[in-house]
C-alpha cells in the first residue's frame, strides 16, 4: 500500500520530466542532424529498495540518455551518455559516458571504447575510467553459425586503487535455427580478472563494508571463471514465443577477489558490490513474448538461481564479519513489461518507443548485507532517428 501511495505522489513529477524530454525531441528532429544517427531516451524508476539493502529505502530515479553515431568511410564513431538523478538521495547523482569507434564487415566487427563514470564529491570513490578493445568474428559453416568473441579491458578507479583491474575474456557463441521455428544459442566464455594493485596487503576492512576476501599473504589477487549460457527459443503461434535459458558460472582458480560490499550498490553488479566473476552460479529462466493488438509487445519472465562465493565470508549481522562460513545466495526475479513503437516519419525510419515494466527481485543470503527484496516500476520513453 505504501509503495502504491508513493507511486501516485510522483506521477506529477514524472509527467513534467517526460514533457520536457518530448519537447526536446521535437526540437531536435530536424534536417540539421544530417547523416548522424541519434537516440534520446529517459526512464523514470520508482523502486522501494533501489540500493539492494536489508534496510529498504524507496527512491525515484530519473535517467536521461543520449546516443550519437556517425558512419565514416572506414569506421563508425559513437558516443553514449547517461545522467541519473535521485529524487531524495541527490548526492548520489552521477553521469556516465562512453566514446568508441568500430569497423565491421559481413563476418567481423572490431572496436575500442573508453567509458567514464563521474559522481559528486561525496561519492567520488565510484569514479572510474575504463578502456576496452573487442572483436567478434563469425565463421561460415553449413551446420550452425559459430562466432568467436574476445575482449580486453582495463578499469581504473580514481579513489579506490585496490579495485583497479585487468579483465580478459574469450569465448565462442553458436547459433542454430531449425525449420520448426526453433532457435538454439550456446555461449562458452573464459574470464580472467587481475587486481593490478594488490599484493601488499593480506586482508582487512576497506571502505564502507569492503573486506578483502583473501586473508593470506599473496603476490596479487586474481580469479578465473568459466561462463556457460544456453538458450532455446520456440515460436508457438504466429504472435507468441517462448524461451528458456540456463547459465552456469564456475570458478577455475586464482587467489580470490575483493568482496567489495560498498553501502551504495544501485543498478548493476560491479567490482564494488557483487562482481559476477567472483562466484559459482547455476540459474535458469523462462520468458514469454506475446504480440497484442495494435502491435503492443507483452513480455513476462521468471529467473531463479543459486550463487556461492567460496572466497567470501558472511556478515552475521550489520557489524560482525565471519570467515567460518562461505556466503551463499538464492536469487529470483519476476517481471512483466509492455512496449509500443510509434513511427514518426513516412519511411518508418524514425520512431518513438514507450515502455512500462514491473519487477520483483528477491535475494536470500546467509550474509546480512546481501539479504534483500525490491519492487521496481519503470516507465521508458525512447526516440530514434
Amino acid at each position: 500500500m505504501k509503495f502504491m501511495k508513493t507511486t501516485i505522489e510522483v506521477i506529477k513529477l514524472v509527467s513534467v520530466r517526460i514533457t520536457i524530454l518530448l519537447f526536446t525531441l521535437i526540437v531536435l528532429q530536424s534536417d540539421l542532424l544530417g547523416q548522424w544517427n541519434l537516440s534520446l531516451s529517459t526512464s523514470q524508476e520508482l523502486n522501494d529498495n533501489p540500493f539492494r539493502s536489508p534496510i529498504a529505502e524507496s527512491e525515484l530515479i530519473s535517467t536521461f540518455n543520449l546516443g550519437i553515431e556517425r558512419e565514416l568511410d572506414d569506421f563508425n564513431l559513437l558516443y553514449y551518455g547517461s545522467f541519473s538523478l535521485f529524487n531524495k538521495s541527490v548526492l548520489r547523482n552521477y553521469y556516465w559516458h562512453q566514446l568508441g569507434l568500430y569497423t565491421s564487415n559481413d563476418n567481423s566487427i572490431y572496436g575500442i571504447y573508453a567509458e567514464q563514470r563521474l559522481n559528486r564529491s561525496d561519492f567520488n570513490f565510484y569514479n572510474y575510467i575504463d578502456f576496452t578493445a573487442y572483436m567478434r568474428h563469425s565463421l561460415e559453416m553449413d551446420l550452425f553459425l559459430p562466432t568467436i568473441l574476445a575482449s580486453v579491458a582495463y578499469k581504473k578507479y580514481d579513489n579506490a586503487p585496490e579495485y583497479d583491474n585487468l579483465f580478459l575474456s574469450a569465448g565462442l557463441n553458436i547459433n542454430k535455427g531449425f525449420e520448426t521455428k526453433t532457435t538454439f544459442i550456446m555461449q562458452a566464455v573464459f574470464n580472467y580478472k587481475n587486481y593490478v594493485n594488490t599484493g601488499t596487503s593480506s586482508g582487512g576492512q576497506g571502505r564502507g563494508r569492503g573486506v578483502m576476501a583473501s586473508t593470506e599473504e599473496l603476490p596479487n589477487i586474481s580469479t578465473s571463471q568459466f561462463y556457460f549460457n544456453t538458450r532455446v527459443a520456440q515460436s508457438l503461434f504466429e504472435n507468441t514465443g517462448l524461451a528458456a535459458f540456463y547459465i552456469n558460472r564456475s570458478l577455475l582458480g586464482g587467489s580470490g577477489t575483493w568482496e567489495g560490499s560498498y553501502d551504495y550498490n544501485y543498478s548493476d553488479e560491479s567490482d564494488l558490490y557483487d562482481d559476477p566473476v567472483s562466484r559459482n552460479e547455476n540459474s535458469f529462466g523462462v520468458e514469454l513474448t506475446q504480440i497484442l493488438p495494435l502491435n503492443i509487445m507483452l513480455k513476462s519472465g521468471y529467473n531463479y538461481g543459486t550463487r556461492d562465493y567460496p572466497t567470501q565470508g558472511i556478515y552475521t549481522d550489520a557489524e560482525n564479519y565471519s570467515v567460518d562460513f562461505d556466503r551463499s545466495d538464492t536469487n529470483s526475479y519476476l517481471f512483466l513489461s509492455l512496449n509500443k513503437s510509434f513511427p514518426i516519419d513516412s519511411n518508418e525510419q524514425s520512431f518513438i518507443n514507450v515502455g512500462l515494466s514491473y519487477g520483483i527481485l528477491e535475494n536470500e543470503s546467509n550474509s546480512y548485507w546481501y539479504d534483500y527484496k525490491s519492487n521496481q516500476f519503470l516507465i521508458n520513453l525512447n526516440l530514434q532517428f
